[in-house]
């Protein structure tokens, strides 16, 4: 963590209802993060959100993705770290979708390479 530098922009959705996510995890993570730049760090956290939820839950676009695009579209494409247009996508496109790999993965790939 102590190599992330502290203005790079992070995005953090947890779920407070999430098993495969352990509390203690969480909070050793947003300890280590307590002097990064507050300006370029969101911490969503959702109570009554398990793992599930952040896929399938029935406003996850409004409670999540929204924000999450919001974050790139100030952070990361306002900088031109790196060019995606997830708007269409939703999270279980991010693992299923045939143009995952292209779209997503491959443009992040390329940005943490060359940061």
């Amino acid at each position: 963590m102590a190599k992330i530098p502290s203005e790079f922009p992070l995005f953090l959705g947890v779920g407070g209802q999430d098993i495969l996510s352990d509390v203690q995890d969480v909070n050793l993570l947003l300890n280590d993060l307590n002097n990064h730049d507050p300006n370029k760090l969101v911490e969503l956290i959702k109570e009554d959100y398990a793992h599930l939820d952040f896929g399938v839950d029935v406003n996850a676009k409004q409670v999540i993705y929204d924000p999450m695009i919001a974050f790139f579209k100030a952070h990361w494409f306002q900088n031109n770290y790196f060019v995606f247009n997830g708007e269409d996508y939703a999270h279980l496109d991010f693992g299923v979708d045939v143009d995952a790999k292209q779209v997503i993965y491959d443009p992040i790939i390329a940005f943490f390479n060359a940061y």
